[in-house]
């Protein structure tokens, strides 16, 4: 059994005519036209609005409401049991501490609530980087997991694998484990499958208008290499974030979630086990007075007390800058330019490219006003099939 979660990456409802539905799709198909929001933007709303407004409506119902692509469809957070609830209200840390011991309750927290979460019946995969939070937690995973080797899959890609080998030999993890992408390729145009898969695209990303919903994306991806369907999703999303909102001051946890929380309803099948948003975790943050620390001191003290040397094994994130200036744009997230022109020639195909037409697609999944018409298109040519789509 998952601990409780911040409500992050989790599955929201829509509402409709003061009805509730579980995805906006299902809303959309009760609903006979729908308008499309020609303004909204998922990046941009989402992190210039006030996070307070979001907050007094955590503390006072336990959920809050986002707009959507839709000006007839609300979409809502989830509505959280009564630990998450509480625990909107706690404020940041003032326990003064060493590095040492704000680390060493870091992982002894950490390894806990993952030993006492783990499923041994899931089939669980874990996007593994070369950096520091995905070492920390495959590592509590081998120490402190009852792992069975067919159930259980690292995935990393290039430019990481490198320093993804030399961890998981330094580990001792079995070759069952893992799985490679491209070795030795370079930047290997990871997500051109899934951004090929208009279908896809269009049917799961109601609500984001980017390349954002990344874990579900990376589980499509993944699945076309004939790895086992995972039923679970382990990943360190939000393991800077929580400690940095500690650092920040933000009033509550509430702020904090009601400014980091996505607005999007991905259906996805299984658990998403983010441990650096569970309870146990959050409390931990909540505890200790992170001003005058780092996340990267303390991360690599808790790698130290957990496996001495496990945080000298190269970190690649550290060589970023290197890597934009040798490739042109950001090579973790990079896409050729094959697939760059196979995208606008899917585009320009449909009914919302001429009403919004582009001239070219990014080279990159990061957000852009491309890719965002691109995401939008999709749901758009999703959402006809359901009802009357007005652009």
């Amino acid at each position: 059994m998952i601990d409780e979660q911040l409500p992050m990456h989790q599955v929201y409802v829509a509402e409709h005519e003061d009805r509730e539905y579980r995805t906006i799709q299902e809303a959309l198909a009760h609903t006979e036209r729908a308008s499309l929001l020609p303004g909204y933007s998922f990046p941009k709303s989402h992190h210039s609005s006030p996070p307070h407004r979001n907050a007094e409506s955590l503390l006072t119902t336990g959920r809050f409401s986002l707009p959507t692509m839709f000006r007839e469809i609300t979409a809502w957070s989830p509505e959280v049991g009564p630990v998450v609830r509480e625990s909107f209200k706690m404020t940041p840390g003032t326990l003064e501490a060493s590095d040492d011991e704000i680390a060493s309750d870091g992982l002894a927290t950490m390894a806990r609530s993952m030993a006492e979460s783990w499923d041994t019946e899931a089939n669980v995969l874990m996007p593994h980087s070369g950096g520091y939070d995905s070492r920390l937690l495959s590592g509590i995973v081998h120490k402190h997991c009852q792992v069975d080797p067919e159930r259980f899959r690292m995935a990393c890609w290039e430019p990481e694998i490198e320093a993804f080998e030399d961890i998981i030999s330094f580990m001792g993890w079995p070759k069952e484990c893992v799985v490679v992408v491209g070795k030795g390729e370079g930047p290997t145009d990871f997500y051109a499958p899934v951004l090929l898969d208009f279908g896809f695209l269009g049917a799961n990303l109601y609500g984001a208008e980017s390349f954002y919903g990344g874990l579900l994306l990376f589980a499509k991806r993944f699945a076309t290499l004939g790895i086992p369907k995972p039923n679970r999703i382990l990943a360190g999303t939000w393991g800077n974030a929580a400690t940095a909102w500690n650092k920040w001051r933000w009033p509550t946890i509430a702020h904090f979630v009601g400014m980091h929380s996505v607005p999007a309803p991905y259906p996805i099948e299984g658990e998403m086990y983010l441990p650096c948003v569970s309870m146990p975790w959050v409390e931990h943050v909540c505890r200790f007075d992170y001003k005058n620390t780092s996340n990267d001191k303390i991360i690599v003290k808790m790698l130290d007390e957990l496996s001495p040397g496990l945080s000298e094994i190269k970190n690649p994130r550290f060589e970023l800058a290197a890597l934009i200036e040798e490739y042109g744009n950001d090579p973790y997230h990079a896409i050729s330019q094959a697939t760059a022109d196979a995208m606008l020639e899917i585009y320009n195909a449909t009914d919302y490219a001429k009403v919004y037409p582009v001239s070219a697609m990014p080279l990159h999944t990061e957000f852009s006003e491309e890719l965002r018409h691109y995401m939008r298109a999709a749901v758009v040519a999703h959402a006809k099939t359901l009802t009357e789509v007005e652009l």
